[in-house]
């Protein structure tokens, strides 16, 4: 094994002991096919079940697989941040540890990369073996965070991918507390190319813990840190307010001066009291979102907490708070 591998693997793990031996056993199947130099880096992102002892001993009887544990659960995308920092391949495939997308799509994407002409291969799920509540909720994801940050975003595309080194220390200086990686990589502008591939069901019979309600909260936290289009979309709506209260106020007088109005109305005023205090609190509670992830970012705090590992150096992921 070359001491400075060619390709990265990099996976997430959580909860998914049931999973991770035959996510191990296709790995090997498939890179003894490409037949280059390579490691497998396991981030396990705060398990309960047995993920991390499992990947302990296979880290250590297999020098090339890493094996990280956070301190807590920090989330998926965060925990992939943790595995682009220790990664040194030149090249670097991102995929989830649930088997959904088949390790063995790694050839392919690996030849499509050593076609040269791009700098990233993302494989595009076809066939989605979702339930029908998660790929509708999915959709209503990807609608609401296209409205709400203006970035349009193929929900056919997730983490799986191939990415050169060039993308990956790109995202490694992105340190931002708000991590969705799919909107990361496409800011980096690089040139991409997309691959089918087939999606398959979780072997062990578990769905995805991304539920519509987190979905929900991943697109606003998304919106916050990618765009400022919610704060236009209040300005939008504070003029049309405006206007539309200007034409009121018109059409008031005239109905005045024409006698049409003889006594003042209790029930439209207090509706109006009623309606501009709820707008003004919705811009005050957006502003406050605002605020709230500006005062997280400027705390500094890591990205994520280390625990454990095993097969890791200390060099190997020095300065990862700075993503050096």
């Amino acid at each position: 094994m070359a001491s400075t591998p060619t390709l990265s693997i990099v996976s997430p793990v959580f909860e998914a002991e049931g999973v991770l031996p035959a996510l191990l056993e296709q790995l090997h199947v498939v890179m003894a096919r490409i037949g280059c130099p390579f490691e497998i880096i396991l981030i396990d992102d705060g398990s309960s079940d047995g993920s991390w002892p499992y990947m302990q001993a296979q880290a250590s009887k297999h020098a090339h697989i890493k094996a990280v544990r956070l301190s807590r659960n920090f989330g998926q995308h965060h925990a992939i941040t943790a595995g682009l920092d220790i990664a040194r391949g030149e090249w670097v495939v991102v995929m989830d540890c649930d088997l959904e997308d088949p390790p063995e799509a790694i050839a392919s994407l690996w030849e499509a990369a050593m076609e040269g002409n791009c700098d990233m291969v993302l494989a595009r799920r076809v066939q989605r073996r979702h339930a029908f509540y998660k790929q509708a909720g999915g959709r209503l994801f990807y609608r609401l965070l296209h409205w709400l940050s203006g970035r349009r975003y193929d929900p056919s595309i997730a983490n799986f991918g191939i990415y050169h080194r060039k993308v990956v220390d790109t995202l490694r200086r992105m340190r931002e507390p708000v991590r969705f990686f799919p909107a990361m990589v496409q800011w980096t502008g690089f040139k991409a190319k997309t691959l089918d591939i087939k999606h398959r069901q979780r072997p062990d019979g578990r769905h995805s813990t991304y539920d519509l309600r987190k979905l929900l909260r991943l697109a606003v936290d998304v919106m916050l840190a990618q765009s400022a289009r919610p704060m236009w979309l209040v300005i939008q709506l504070g003029l049309g307010l405006a206007a539309l209260a200007f034409l009121f106020s018109i059409i008031t007088l005239v109905r005045y001066f024409l006698g049409y109005i003889t006594v003042l109305g209790y029930a439209s005023l207090i509706i109006s009291i009623w309606f501009l205090a709820g707008v003004l609190l919705m811009c005050m509670g957006l502003l406050g979102l605002y605020i709230g992830k500006i005062f997280e970012g400027i705390q500094g705090r890591p990205l994520y907490v280390i625990s454990e590992t095993v097969n890791v150096q200390t060099h190997e992921h020095r300065n990862t708070t700075l993503g050096q």
